[in-house]
């Protein structure tokens, strides 16, 4: 059995889920079983060994995790906000528009992975006043974004899949897109696993 956490299924799923079903297909026996990785410690299962293999945003730069095939390669960036936010009226948005309000600080990713998603200073130089607003789950985060006092920066696949009527997704124009692939621990050796690797790695290379 080969363990794959993941935070959500808003990216990556198409690819991931085609390389399921041909690896339990081809392999006599094999099951692959999905479970959710907190908000807060997106790494932490994989790390304590309770998945073989874990969706991420990339970039990821850890001495201790090898980033696998690409799931997803082209997610525009978007900041999330209320409805009654200031800036929900606006067609696009940049970074530079971000400072002077309050910005949701990327919780539970590593520093490079949050300063993909927000940097802490505009073009500019202009300072991105972050503020601390852990939450456990899609629906205390979209509680706290419908009251309108904070943006979320985020990507279009998720907006797209967690949506609430009272909050809006805004495209970053100035943030190049996303990805997200498969990774796992560099000391571990696992054959199932690199089985299902090479059968993501197939499909992603002839993805349209």
């Amino acid at each position: 059995m080969v363990r794959v956490g993941l935070l959500n299924a808003a990216s990556g799923v198409d690819i991931l889920s085609r390389a399921i079903e041909r690896f339990e297909t081809t392999y006599a026996g094999a099951t692959v079983q999905l479970s959710t990785t907190p908000f807060g410690d997106r790494l932490g299962p994989l790390r304590r060994r309770e998945v073989d293999l874990v969706v991420t945003r990339l970039p990821l730069d850890q001495p201790d995790i090898v980033v696998g095939p690409v799931l997803s390669a082209g997610d525009q960036r978007v900041v999330m906000l209320g409805r009654t936010h200031p800036l929900a009226d606006r067609a696009h948005l940049s970074i530079e528009d971000l400072a002077g309000h309050d910005v949701r600080r990327p919780y539970g990713l590593t520093p490079e992975q949050a300063e993909a998603t927000c940097p802490a200073t505009t073009p500019s130089g202009r300072p991105i006043r972050f503020v601390d607003a852990p939450v456990d789950d899609n629906a205390e985060l979209f509680y706290l974004l419908a009251r309108g006092r904070l943006a979320h920066p985020t990507v279009a696949p998720f907006a797209e899949h967690f949506q609430h009527p009272d909050v809006v997704a805004i495209p970053l124009s100035d943030l190049p897109p996303s990805a997200c692939a498969l990774a796992h621990l560099r000391d571990v050796t696992d054959p199932d696993r690199d089985a299902l690797l090479d059968i993501v790695e197939d499909l992603s290379t002839s993805w349209p």
